[in-house]
């Protein structure tokens, strides 16, 4: 209830009851109580029907539409503190049924996304040293406004700080121990390894020697290959059963913001060498089968990306051939004549 709250307030209220949230370092307890999140077990739900999954997440997307008032809104900032007070109530569980889970990262990303949105409490952001690591997490998430979300965080968090650094460094960890990807690992492995393909069994079978790169790439993939069929719960995959309707307008939208980010971290590298580096990442990662099946939504936009992408990859392949051709050829540019022979 105190998230709810919060959001509210934050949405809400003026510029000095957010700036007081900072200083109390508000961004800084809802940023590692969502780190805490994604290190929680996930207990898969047995005995839950697909109507009574489908009943829950018409539930969140009420309290995600309708607000609820707020009558005294500085009452709530030592209230939602507690989320990151040892003697406060446990937002946190150590093992936990993995659509409370799911609730729990709606209403905390939330809160972070108004947070993010604002540019003063943005710059705040940039001293956090847990930002970009809590974000990241929710790239694997089951519900696709969830990663969209983090997408569009971090895209807006790169192009206004250029700390791009820090987002390489954060995106080249292993994976370790994700709630979500230990989800799928507890569905598939333990009863059904043979439905995985390779690469699905490869970033499951040992998270530690897997790249968040890698993770990124292949959950993307895994949600436009089973979402369903036409917007139903027909064909999805196990993990997305409690990710309510995935329509193509939102599927659209995040396939848009993930080839941004992926745009705009290869565009700002800061050298061809760099950049070349980077690409062999994401193409080891599968980016050509997520351009695959991002082909059957038909989007131009989507298509337009894609192509600006590729060809900038071209660019980048002809600047180095033309490079080695001048080393081979011993071509020194401070002797003219030697243009000439």
């Amino acid at each position: 209830e105190e998230l709810k709250d919060l959001y509210v307030c934050l949405s809400s209220e003026k510029v000095e009851w957010t700036e007081e949230f900072l200083k109390l370092q508000g961004a800084i307890a809802l940023c590692n109580v969502l780190n805490q999140l994604y290190k929680t077990k996930p207990t898969p739900l047995k005995n839950m029907s697909k109507d009574s999954a489908n009943n829950s997440m018409n539930s969140y997307n009420s309290n995600n539409s309708n607000n609820s008032s707020n009558n005294n809104g500085n009452s709530n900032i030592n209230a939602i503190m507690m989320a990151n007070n040892k003697t406060g109530p446990t937002f946190t569980k150590p093992m936990d049924d993995y659509e409370t889970i799911l609730d729990k990262e709606g209403k905390l990303f939330r809160c972070i996304k108004v947070i993010s949105s604002s540019r003063k409490c943005f710059e705040h952001s940039q001293q956090i040293n847990v930002f970009i690591q809590a974000i990241s997490g929710g790239l694997y998430s089951a519900r696709p406004q969830i990663r969209k979300w983090s997408t569009d965080i971090l895209t807006y968090y790169f192009m206004l700080s250029k700390a791009g650094y820090s987002i390489y460094v954060t995106m080249n960890a292993a994976v370790n121990d994700n709630v979500h990807i230990l989800y799928i690992r507890e569905l598939y492995l333990s009863g059904q390894p043979h439905s995985l393909d390779k690469r699905s069994q490869y970033i499951l079978n040992d998270t530690t020697k897997v790249k968040k790169f890698e993770a990124w790439i292949w959950s993307a993939i895994r949600l436009f290959q089973g979402r369903g069929r036409m917007g139903s719960k027909v064909g999805v995959f196990d993990e997305f059963k409690f990710s309510g309707p995935i329509g193509d307008k939102l599927l659209a939208d995040y396939a848009l913001s993930t080839l941004l980010l992926i745009n705009s971290l290869l565009e700002n590298c800061e050298s061809l060498s760099a950049r070349s580096k980077l690409r062999k990442t994401f193409n080891t990662a599968g980016i050509n089968d997520l351009f695959t099946s991002l082909l059957p939504l038909g989007n131009e936009e989507i298509m337009k990306s894609i192509r600006h992408i590729e060809s900038s990859e071209k660019n980048d392949l002809k600047e180095l051939r033309q490079r080695e051709q001048i080393k081979n050829e011993n071509i020194d540019f401070n002797d003219p004549v030697s243009l000439c022979r």
